[in-house]
């Protein structure tokens, strides 16, 4: 087979008005979400067929609509290989193992264009033709997310790292620098570590929360949402990754307020796309019921690892002292920081039905935020609660985190 398997490769996601959606073996990148053929393209490209088969089936669909068709590329791996197909505006940048460069366009054809890949690949890329996906370090495991761009290249396997000596003097509060890009950590027991390079997907982020002990309910405060990121957990797995309380009693799920999609996949109110499956819920008629909800997106730590946002969270050096960590109202978020600039307790990040939100806990060297499309951060009080959006940038000390949501 050409190259690795589409399952082990890394999607690193590049920021835009599109959505990517990546299933098992086909990932999707859909230039107009709006395009009356958007929801099919999504289906097929989630459903079970792949290769060829999935190549002619969504000819198919184009073939049969009375719109022209929309700008779109799909990667797809089959029983006889890795078969690429694009049309519209965007390339499909394919390198070779042997670092051959080719490319693959709809623009010198009368429709779109597709081939099967004769030998493996170093990487695939799709976007604009003038400008390639800066898609940084994110890995997409599954689900449909906002993005103007992909590239899929094999997942290196997580090296071994040994403890850094720390600094003896704390460093100076620093305004945001630009964002690292993207994700993926772990969580583990009571206390989640974060080494660097260490790449945990949704399901295994979700599987790895749900193993604390669990405690009473959480009365949450505050949170979020961004764009790239980890996709929407069914309900069951949402309500298995709550903090652990004294006792060893299980935690109810909480419950909030949200619509569900065609597929019932669970949403926040006012939700034009399902975070999941990417299915149009514009023109459904939505009813607002109660369910218990799932992770609301992740946090992108300085060295690329990404902690799941599916409950508070207390960060810092040594997080586990903090209250509501011992008395398991929140989750411990640690951080390798050798300059010491972050307090051994020094942000929370508070959930409040869908919001995410950051509050400094009063830290030595600061907490700001910088928002999505700012490169200025503004800092925030001690105590104050500030709600945080998707590609938000949160400057602990001089430590950056990047905050990732499918649901806004």
């Amino acid at each position: 087979m050409p190259g690795p398997e589409l399952r082990r490769c890394a999607l690193r996601i590049a920021p835009g008005d599109g959505l990517v959606s990546r299933s098992d073996r086909s990932v999707l990148l859909l230039c107009d979400p709006e395009h009356p053929a958007a929801d099919g393209l999504l289906a097929a490209a989630a459903g079970t067929t792949s290769g060829r088969a999935l190549v002619l089936a969504v000819g198919r669909l184009l073939l049969n609509g009375n719109e022209p068709w929309p700008s779109f590329g799909l990667v797809t791996e089959g029983d006889e290989g890795v078969a690429v197909m694009v049309n519209g505006s965007l390339v499909v940048t394919v390198t070779s193992g042997t670092g051959a460069v080719a490319g693959l366009s709809s623009q010198a054809h009368a429709g779109w264009a597709d081939l099967v890949l004769s030998e493996p690949f170093a990487s695939i890329s799709i976007g604009a033709p003038a400008s390639p996906p800066d898609a940084g370090r994110s890995d997409l495991r599954e689900g449909t997310v906002s993005a103007g761009g992909l590239v899929l290249v094999p997942r290196e396997e997580p090296a071994a790292t040994e403890e850094r000596p720390r600094s003896a003097s704390p460093v100076v509060f620093e305004e945001a620098a630009s964002p690292p890009t993207e994700p993926v950590a772990r969580a583990s027991g009571r206390e989640t570590t974060v080494p660097a390079g260490e790449a945990v997907g949704p399901a295994e982020a979700a599987a790895l929360a749900s193993s604390q002990p669990a405690g009473p309910a959480v009365e949450p405060a505050g949170l979020a949402t961004s764009e790239v990121v980890v996709p929407a957990a069914e309900a069951a797995e949402s309500a298995s990754s709550q903090p652990a309380g004294p006792g060893g009693v299980a935690a109810p799920p909480v419950m909030v307020k949200g619509v569900s999609c065609s597929r019932g996949h669970f949403n926040p109110p006012g939700a034009k796309y399902c975070s999941s499956c990417g299915t149009s819920m514009v023109h459904l008629t939505l009813k607002l019921v109660d369910g218990p909800r799932p992770p609301l997106g992740i946090l992108v730590l300085s060295d690329g690892s990404v902690v799941p946002v599916d409950s508070d969270l207390v960060i810092g050096r040594e997080p586990g002292t903090h209250q509501d960590v011992v008395e398991g109202r929140a989750r411990a978020v640690v951080v390798d920081d050798p300059q010491l600039s972050v307090s051994r307790c020094h942000a929370a990040v508070r959930l409040q039905d869908w919001d995410v939100h950051v509050v400094d806990l009063g830290s030595q060297n600061g907490t700001a935020v910088a928002a999505h499309d700012s490169t200025q951060a503004t800092a925030v009080s001690t105590g104050e609660v500030r709600k945080i959006d998707s590609g938000a940038r949160v400057v602990l000390g001089t430590y950056t985190l990047t905050f990732n949501s499918s649901f806004h």
